[in-house]
């Protein structure tokens, strides 16, 4: 495992390594421990704009040919970015222009964090986009360093931090790999597979692997193939996504089978939580016959929809309300609650990351249906919370902590929180602090439903 992509060169990148690693520094004090793919991004990406590395993230031969064209930067795509790390190294090693897009709430604003820490010069280079599409669109027509007499003008580089989902990187390369003459994916070693190589090869005539370093690998695809273009040509990213569907069956007699719509990137897919149809059967046996006339109802967390859906079978005349750090999953949410409840604007969907403190403002870019300006404290009858318990392959449960926290703070005087948890881990003490009359709706061999009121005001 090599200690840099670089070590060969490190005195002659001296200079302009230590300038980006000061501004990176700004960034994480503790920089480069931590940021293995960041880093990595980082050395390959200045390898590349000095001519000292090959595509392939290798010393070039000889080093720099004597006389030939300046290398050059090309405007770069950022997508997926759970951090901020890969838009600094894009800019730091000289992009021209760098378009950001993502899934997640949560990401997104830790990448405009980030960008905070670039001087205004290099800050002016970022543009945050709604989509990969957009992303693309953004940066057809920016320009590109100067480049040399007899040098060509550089295509565009898409810079993508390895999904958790195949389908996510198909997704991406759906939308823009035939719009890039470079396209680098970087990821954990463990993380990465063959198959990934494939996929970058329908596109592309060149699939090269980078030397591993700290854990962490890079590909890189090029040479854009000539069919590839072509069938881009003038239709970048309009073809619509298909989602993932599957007809989910009733857990309850009110409930019907459910459509569930799932686009790339929804925790879980199509398929439906044994945990959430727990959920959705307790809530069933205590509001049998309650038409929900007037109440609010939020799902926290809404994934693929189909527990708002169920939500909304069940108290016909209830407002819904849903709110996911995912747009795939807002959008799957949309999809599927459609299913149950036709017509426009069946539920207000937000992305917004729950698990930051109250009040949350959702922007015009970032809320589908007709989601509320503010989501404030007291403001929901019922919330129900089906909290994650993973991070990656991590257990951890601080982002359920929170979660559970902001649940209960949303729910209003006398309303109710309804939360379904493996029973291991013990939720009841966290409702307990925040809610009064908490009780154990159900539970079965592997999860538990509980439930506690909001304190009168």
């Amino acid at each position: 495992m090599l200690s840099s992509l670089l070590s060969e060169y490190s005195s002659v990148l001296e200079g302009p390594w230590a300038e980006a690693d000061t501004v990176l520094t700004r960034w994480s004090s503790d920089w480069p421990r931590g940021h293995a793919n960041a880093r990595i991004v980082e050395e390959y990406l200045l390898g590349r704009a000095m001519g000292l590395l090959d595509v392939s993230g290798r010393p070039v031969v000889a080093g720099p040919a004597s006389g030939a064209p300046a290398p050059v930067s090309p405007p770069t795509a950022v997508l997926g970015d759970p951090e901020g790390g890969l838009v600094l190294a894009a800019v730091l090693t000289g992009a021209p222009s760098v378009a950001v897009a993502g899934d997640s709430a949560a990401a997104t604003a830790a990448c405009r964090e980030a960008v905070e820490v670039l001087p205004a010069t290099l800050r002016d280079a970022v543009r945050f986009c709604d989509s990969p599409a957009e992303a693309v669109a953004a940066l057809a027509e920016a320009p590109s360093r100067t480049v040399g007499e007899g040098g060509e003008a550089p295509g565009l580089r898409v810079i993508i931090d390895s999904p958790k989902q195949f389908a996510v990187l198909r997704e991406y390369l759906r939308v823009v790999g035939r719009q890039a003459s470079e396209v680098v994916v970087v990821g954990r070693e463990k993380h990465m597979s063959p198959r990934m190589n494939r996929l970058l090869g329908e596109t592309h005539a060149d699939v090269h692997v980078s030397p591993g370093r700290a854990k962490s690998r890079i590909l890189v695809a090029s040479g854009l193939k000539k069919r590839a273009a072509d069938s881009s040509a003038g239709s970048a990213g309009r073809s619509p996504q298909v989602p993932a569907q599957a007809t989910a069956t009733s857990p309850a007699e009110a409930v019907p089978e459910i459509r569930v719509s799932a686009f790339a990137g929804t925790f879980g897919g199509a398929s439906v939580d044994p945990g959430a149809r727990l959920l959705v059967r307790a809530v069933a046996h205590r509001y049998a016959g309650h038409a929900g006339e007037g109440m609010r109802v939020l799902d926290l967390g809404c994934g693929n929809g189909w527990l708002l859906a169920a939500l909304g079978a069940l108290l016909p005349k209830a407002n819904l309300h849903g709110v996911d750090d995912s747009q795939a999953a807002v959008d799957s949410t949309a999809l599927t609650v459609a299913s149950v409840r036709p017509g426009e604007d069946p539920a207000a969907l937000a992305q917004l990351d729950g698990t930051t403190p109250l009040p949350w403002r959702t922007s015009s870019g970032g809320s589908r249906g007709t989601a509320p300006r503010d989501f404030v404290a007291g403001s929901f009858d019922l919330v129900t919370l089906n909290p994650p318990f993973h991070e990656g392959a991590t257990v951890t449960t601080e982002t359920a902590h929170a979660l559970i926290r902001n649940a209960a703070e949303l729910v209003a005087p006398g309303g109710r929180l309804v939360v379904v948890h493996n029973s291991h881990l013990r939720y009841r003490s966290h409702l307990q602090h925040r809610l009064i009359d908490v009780e154990q709706w159900a539970r079965d061999r592997r999860f538990t439903v509980l439930t506690g009121t909001a304190p009168a005001a």
